[in-house]
């Protein structure tokens, strides 16, 4: 998503109209997308927290009512603890688990949509409720974890967890990896609920509880990996020489099993604060 473009066309559309009953409001505060995971004995919920910004410019073409159009980001990420404690619940407490590489999972939402604001005031608060309908692009990064039985009966296991879109890496790197994925455009619906101060007709302060969520799906490759002995012994001398190694095991590449499922992206619910500047006589009355 061209981000100066969207930012810059939409400071245009608020200058256009700023002589009119609008007004311009700049927010940002706490993210959560709680996601569920499904294990062998059953499914558990686990957290990914972060932040968001978002820029919005309401037009309010009678003294409720009015349309509005606003672009944003929101980043949330999912730490060791957190991510292995829900999937620890998910398989029943039979694993031990640590990520490989990158040492949690995160996820980024670009947002541009437009929507309806209804609002209404109560001496010097007003209240403004909304929905949105918008486009998004999920920057989504992989993640690959080891997960080890903890009576030790077998070898360990690897995951490798890819959302299917366009790879971005850096090319003038010798050592080129992919730093994550972007997932095509994807349709978006949101509500929130505003709550304002006005210390002066013309500026305001508010807090304002949201949701932003996708309904349609996106496609995610799975790969796994199974152990080997990392050493077999071709005769007693090898065999005592190397005991210690007898308990070693390595990734086998032969036991690699990929499959691609629909998956859907989990909510991201948000409290936000901000400033907002009216526009226009009816707002500034």
């Amino acid at each position: 998503m061209k981000k100066s473009i969207l930012i810059l066309a939409f400071l245009l559309l608020s200058l256009g109209l700023s002589a009119q009953n609008s007004s311009l409001e700049l927010m940002g505060g706490f993210s959560i997308e709680p996601y569920t995971i499904k294990g062998d004995a059953g499914s558990a919920l686990g957290p990914a927290t972060g932040g968001n910004g978002y820029l919005r410019f309401t037009y309010f073409f009678s003294e409720h009512w009015g349309a509005f159009a606003q672009i944003g980001s929101e980043s949330v990420t999912s730490d060791e603890s957190s991510f292995f404690g829900a999937m620890n619940k998910a398989d029943g407490g039979k694993y031990r688990y640590r990520f490989s590489g990158w040492s949690g999972l995160s996820n980024e939402l670009d947002v541009v949509s437009v929507g309806a604001a209804y609002r209404w005031d109560c001496g010097s608060f007003r209240f403004t409720p909304r929905v949105a309908i918008g486009l998004g692009t999920f920057d989504g990064y992989d993640y690959a974890y080891e997960r080890q039985a903890r009576e030790g009966s077998s070898g360990p296991e690897w995951f490798l967890f890819s959302p299917v879109g366009e790879a971005i890496y850096y090319d003038y790197l010798i050592d080129s990896r992919i730093d994550y994925y972007t997932i095509p455009t994807v349709l978006l619906l949101s509500a929130d609920f505003q709550i304002a101060v006005r210390p002066t007709s013309r500026f305001y302060v508010f807090a304002q509880p949201g949701v932003t969520f996708a309904p349609t799906p996106f496609d995610v490759e799975d790969t796994k990996y199974s152990a080997a002995k990392s050493f077999e012994p071709a005769n007693w001398a090898e065999a005592i020489a190397y005991s210690g190694r007898s308990d070693a095991w390595q990734q086998d590449p032969d036991s690699k099993v990929t499959s691609v499922e629909k998956a859907f992206a989990s909510p991201f619910f948000h409290l936000n604060f901000g400033i907002g500047i009216n526009f226009g006589y009816r707002n500034n009355q």
